[in-house]
């Protein structure tokens, strides 16, 4: 009876810390809100810390901090049941306290002094290292998996050995990249979710409420969509177009539509300041992650999975 008790317990713990993982991403709209609220703020001189020093902007930022902090937290405790080996065991307890550092950064911003430096190290060093050692253990379940994750750690790493003047740029890659793996394993633990209600579970889920299951196929292919639409929003920054005017230089990026802005040159001379197009940015968006779902079904049915439209009964 105990065995059968604890069965819905795990099922739980594994949607909870999986909806946790996805939901980090939600993060980085909160920090690009605070940086369009700070008109000062530079990408390449600021370090993103900087944003929550003062004003409604400081308010977003460390509470973003410490929410993505949180929800990270709460995703380790339940990603080690996916990671097998003894670097599972490590890489979680990195990720963890890497977690509690973000919150950290947070709680204790620029103002409060070094702890705040002790912090924000602490977080950046140990997610680089947790990504490594989780990518370690999937290696010896899933060789792709566990190579993107390690791909993930190096970046975050070496993304720290060139030059720059201000580090919110490594600052925001890293995270960045920490973020990503979160939402792709919260992804993986969803579907284990799904997996250990067993399929007599299902089959009584779907005659009581078959709303329900159908969301659950769906979402099989909307949440891989989100973070490909969001990882090809970002690729898209790599088309950019320079616009020279009488009193104005200008580089844009974004594509289809152009929606991230950086000035250069104004009347009053050389300048830094970016700026972003938040509806050409929604648009991009919505246009990659269409792009994404029709994308997804077509690579799942050529792993041997149902295609997108078999989730619909």
């Amino acid at each position: 009876m105990k065995p059968m008790e604890r069965q819905p317990s795990t099922h739980r713990m594994f949607k909870l810390t999986g909806i946790c993982g996805m939901a980090t991403l939600l993060v980085f709209p909160m920090v690009l809100i605070a940086i369009q609220l700070s008109p000062w703020f530079s990408w390449s001189n600021n370090a993103l810390s900087d944003l929550g020093v003062s004003g409604p902007a400081a308010t977003i930022f460390n509470s973003s901090l410490i929410v993505g902090g949180t929800l990270s937290f709460i995703f380790s405790l339940g990603v080690r049941k996916v990671l097998p080996s003894k670097f599972g065991w490590l890489g979680v307890i990195l990720f963890a306290v890497a977690s509690l550092s973000l919150i950290g950064i947070g709680v204790f911003p620029e103002t409060a002094g070094r702890i705040h430096t002790y912090f924000s190290t602490a977080f950046f060093a140990l997610l680089g290292l947790s990504l490594l050692a989780n990518g370690s253990a999937l290696l010896l379940s899933s060789r792709k998996l566990g190579s993107f994750t390690i791909l993930l750690g190096v970046v975050s790493g070496v993304v720290w050995l060139f030059p720059h003047r201000g580090v919110a740029i490594p600052e925001f890659i890293s995270a960045l990249g920490g973020s990503i793996w979160s939402a792709v394993m919260g992804a993986k633990l969803l579907r284990t979710s799904a997996q250990r209600g067993g399929e007599a579970r299902v089959s009584a889920r779907r005659k009581r409420n078959p709303l329900d299951h159908r969301s659950m196929r769906i979402s099989k292919i909307i949440t891989p969509s989100l973070v490909l639409g969001t990882a090809l929003t970002t690729v898209s920054l790599a088309r950019s177009e320079l616009k020279i005017m009488p009193d104005l230089v200008v580089r844009t990026y974004g594509f289809p539509l152009l929606w991230l802005s950086h000035l250069t040159e104004s009347i009053i001379g050389p300048v830094d300041v970016w700026s972003i197009h938040w509806l050409s940015l929604v648009m991009d968006f919505v246009f990659w992650c269409t792009v994404s779902i029709t994308i997804v079904p077509v690579w799942k049915e050529s792993k041997g999975e149902r295609p997108a439209r078999s989730i619909l009964p």
